[in-house]
């Protein structure tokens, strides 16, 4: 292969460029433009070039919409390329505006994670500490009771590691301890039953 003006010719295809080179210079060929040449001096001689100048001007008198004036044509195409379809204020606000919307949905996307983690550590959370069977709740409970008897939320969340007992009430119902921890007249039959 090799590069002629920058295209790749094979050895095949130089081989026809050459044999075309000697073609051109070849004597018939050197006749024929010649003869060309001396044609087109006569053609010239003889008018013919004003003659095709008026047949075009009749034509266009008759029928302009086959000549249309490309000049006036690539004038406009011109002024319609080169005329922003927005002034450079109004692009810098609408650019201004779309990186704002992006900040937001940037920021709703990194708010989205943090509530997603946030989410899962708080269902860890909630089963942190909590006791796995009925009967450690019953103990916790057992440990956390106040003088009249009843379960103390409150005090069972600090033994547990909790802030508030809201969720130690909702684990005693889950137990289904509920009559145990806040009725003290049903702790005696709970524990015969336990027996």
């Amino acid at each position: 292969m090799v590069n002629l003006d920058e295209q790749y010719l094979t050895k095949e295809l130089i081989q026809l460029k050459e044999q075309a080179d000697e073609m051109m210079k070849s004597e018939i060929m050197q006749k024929r433009v010649q003869d060309d040449s001396a044609r087109m001096e006569e053609m010239e001689k003889s008018g013919w070039r004003s003659r095709l100048e008026q047949i075009e001007e009749q034509i266009r008198s008759v029928a302009p919409q086959f000549f249309p004036n490309i000049k006036e044509k690539v004038i406009e195409v011109t002024e319609a390329i080169s005329e922003p379809d927005i002034k450079p204020e109004e692009a810098t606000k609408k650019i201004k505006e779309l990186e704002n919307e992006l900040a937001s949905a940037h920021n709703i996307i990194k708010q989205q994670r943090k509530d997603k983690k946030d989410a899962g550590a708080e269902a860890l959370a909630i089963r942190r500490n909590k006791p796995a069977t009925k009967d450690e709740m019953v103990a916790v409970i057992d440990r956390n009771r106040k003088l009249n008897g009843k379960c103390n939320n409150e005090a069972i969340a600090r033994e547990l590691g909790w802030k508030d007992g809201g969720t130690i009430k909702k684990w005693i119902e889950g137990f289904k301890l509920s009559d145990y921890a806040y009725n003290p007249d049903r702790i005696a039959t709970f524990n015969r039953k336990k027996k």
